[in-house]
C-alpha cells in the first residue's frame, strides 16, 4: 500500500512539474514562437553557421519545428535556466532523427558560458531571453565575445513602440506581464521599448544587419505582441 501511495505521489509530483511547460507550449509556442523561429532559420542559413548557440531554449518544441532546415553537420548548444524546461526539451529530441547534426541541451546560465569551455559559434541566438538578462551589457559582451569572425548576433523579442508608452493598452500589459510567470514559471519581464533596445545594441557597438517584425496572416498572437527578429553584427 505504501508503494502505491508513494508511486502515486511521484506521478502526480511529474505531472504538476510539467504542466508550466506544456501550457507553454500549447499557449506560446505554437502560436507564436514557432513563427520567430521560422524566420530566424531564414537569416541564419544566409550565413550557413556551423555551431549555433540558443540561449533560452525553452521546450525545444519550436527548436524541433525548424531542426530539418538548418544547415547540415551543424551543432546546436540550447542553455536556459529552466530545469523543468530542459527536461522537456530533452525528452522532445530523445528519439528524434537528428540527421547528422548534433544537439546539446543543458540546465545552465548563459553567464557560464566561455569561449574556455564551450569554444567560438558562429551564431549566437537570444530566444526571447535577452529581456530577462539581469546585466544586459555584459550579456552582449559575452555574446561577442563568443563569436567566431564574421558571426552573427540573433535576437528575437517582443517590443513596443515608445510613442506609446503611456497608452492605457501597455499599462496593461505592463501589468499583466510579470504575472505570466505564475502559469509557466518563466518571467517574461517588463515591456522592452524599440528605441531602448536599438540604443543598447548602439551602445555595445552591434550593427543591426536584418530587422523584421513577425506579422504571421490571421495568426492574432503576432500583432498583440509585436515580436521582432533581429540579426546584429559586431
Amino acid at each position: 500500500m505504501a508503494s502505491f501511495i508513494q508511486t502515486l505521489l511521484t506521478k502526480i509530483l511529474h505531472t504538476l512539474y510539467v504542466i508550466p511547460s506544456t501550457i507553454y507550449d500549447m499557449i506560446i509556442s505554437n502560436f507564436l514562437t514557432k513563427y520567430s523561429y521560422e524566420r530566424l532559420v531564414f537569416y541564419m542559413n544566409q550565413r550557413n553557421p556551423k555551431r549555433i548557440l540558443d540561449i533560452g531554449v525553452g521546450t525545444g518544441s519550436p527548436l524541433k519545428h525548424i531542426w530539418n532546415q538548418l544547415p547540415q553537420n551543424c551543432e546546436v548548444l540550447g542553455v536556459d535556466i529552466d530545469q523543468a524546461y530542459v527536461l522537456k526539451a530533452n525528452n522532445i529530441f530523445r528519439n528524434y532523427n537528428l540527421g547528422g547534426r548534433k544537439l546539446e541541451i543543458r540546465y545552465q546560465n548563459f553567464y557560464e558560458v566561455t569561449e574556455k569551455k564551450e569554444g567560438k559559434f558562429d551564431a549566437v541566438v537570444f530566444s526571447s531571453s535577452f529581456m530577462l538578462m539581469p546585466k544586459r551589457i555584459e550579456a552582449l559582451e559575452l555574446a561577442k565575445s563568443l563569436l567566431t569572425p564574421g558571426g552573427s548576433i540573433y535576437f528575437i523579442l517582443t517590443l513596443q513602440p515608445d510613442s506609446k508608452k503611456n497608452s492605457t493598452f501597455l499599462q496593461f500589459v505592463e501589468y499583466i506581464k510579470p504575472k505570466i510567470k505564475y502559469f509557466t514559471t518563466i518571467d517574461f519581464g517588463q515591456i522592452t521599448y524599440e528605441k531602448e533596445f536599438e540604443t543598447l545594441l548602439n551602445k555595445s557597438q552591434l550593427k543591426i544587419v536584418n530587422k523584421e517584425k513577425l506579422n504571421k496572416e490571421f495568426n492574432i498572437p503576432t500583432k498583440i505582441f509585436r515580436v521582432f527578429v533581429y540579426e546584429t553584427k559586431a
